[in-house]
């Protein structure tokens, strides 16, 4: 009875907690619609901007970073030649993930550019979006 009463209280305090990182949030993206791809295409890519411009307000992001020194040695006779280099390679990710899509908004925007001086238009592809959301 005791453990029975223990897993009770266990998973009620987790899902009590648990619940303390999930947020709603809004996130807008633009993109411009190249002439080679589709609408769709488009469409994906300003969707996806937009949810992560939410999680990034939402949990904010983390940079993960690497770094690699690399020495090389020749030697020919009595010389010897040294060569070094170095890298360093980073990415960044959101802190969270998407639990539900509660909205998504497209909205289509024309503009006018300039391209080896003759007038040419072109269309943003906005897109809005409010999500639910949890930390990682």
């Amino acid at each position: 009875m005791k453990i029975a009463h223990l897993i009770l209280i266990i998973l009620f305090t987790k899902s009590l907690f648990g619940q303390s990182n999930i947020k709603t949030e809004t996130g807008v993206f633009e993109t411009e619609l190249s002439n080679n791809e589709s609408k769709d295409a488009a469409k994906k890519r300003a969707k996806e901007g937009a949810i992560i411009n939410a999680l990034e307000k939402a949990f904010g992001t983390a940079v993960f970073q690497g770094n690699s020194l690399f020495v090389k040695n020749v030697t020919t006779g009595e010389k010897t030649q040294t060569t070094t280099g170095f890298n360093t390679i980073a990415e960044t990710y959101v802190k969270g993930e998407v639990i539900e899509e509660l909205d998504i908004e497209f909205s289509e925007i024309p503009f006018e550019k300039i391209i080896n001086k003759k007038k040419e238009f072109g269309t943003i592809i906005k897109c809005n979006v409010k999500i639910k959301a949890a930390e990682y």
